[in-house]
């Protein structure tokens, strides 16, 4: 069995999808090849098999894989790479700014809400 620490800030299932993508990654789940099935794989990692649907999803949003009803769920070889952090400065601006995830379906960021008011609005 595959161990997840349950102890981490990050959700299982985001832990899962890490261990897949590393391992599509490394070739070990090549392009145009199923990966196990969410039975398998629920039973590798000792969750529900809603948990490996989530941590599906989420690779299949950043593209890595694509499921196909009753036939599984194969590796597509269009990998991005994620995004490094963006710092922007000035007054009135955050100043800085994560990008947690990049899915197809568009941006999901997070804002340090860090903001300089080096100007009197009044």
């Amino acid at each position: 069995m595959t161990h997840i620490d349950r102890g981490l800030e990050a959700p299982v299932y985001q832990q899962i999808a890490a261990v897949i993508r590393a391992r599509i990654e490394a070739g070990q789940y090549p392009a145009g090849r199923a990966i196990p099935s969410a039975p398998a794989l629920a039973a590798e990692f000792g969750v529900a098999r809603m948990t490996i649907v989530r941590a599906l999803r989420l690779l299949a949003n950043d593209g890595l894989v694509r499921t196909h009803a009753r036939r599984g769920t194969y590796v597509t070889g269009e990998h991005e790479p994620a995004p490094a952090p963006v710092a922007l400065t000035g007054p009135g601006i955050v100043t800085r700014l994560t990008v947690l995830a990049l899915p197809a379906s568009g941006w999901l960021v997070a804002l340090a809400a860090t903001v300089l008011l080096a100007f009197d609005p009044w």
